[in-house]
């Protein structure tokens, strides 16, 4: 299953832009089991489109910090 991440490309200022095209470029350097998987890009009428794999669960703001919270419990802090 993948999901799609739509980027206007059209209401990003320069430095915005820059910025997706190097996500795009970085995501498709990575390649390890715990880092979501890049498929593929597109441009489409003003849209980037970044294909990528569905990550059922948490956020990644949420693993970390059930991740963080069991470091503490463990360590006793």
């Amino acid at each position: 299953m993948v999901v799609w991440k739509e980027v206007d490309l059209k209401r990003l200022s320069d430095r915005e832009t820059n910025d997706s095209d190097k996500e795009v470029e970085i995501l498709s350097l990575l390649d390890h089991a715990n880092i979501i998987t890049y498929y593929n890009h597109y441009v489409d009428s003003g849209l980037l489109l970044i294909e990528m794999e569905y990550a059922n669960g948490m956020s990644f703001f949420e693993v970390y910090r059930k991740k963080f919270t069991s470091q503490i419990n463990l360590y006793g802090i």
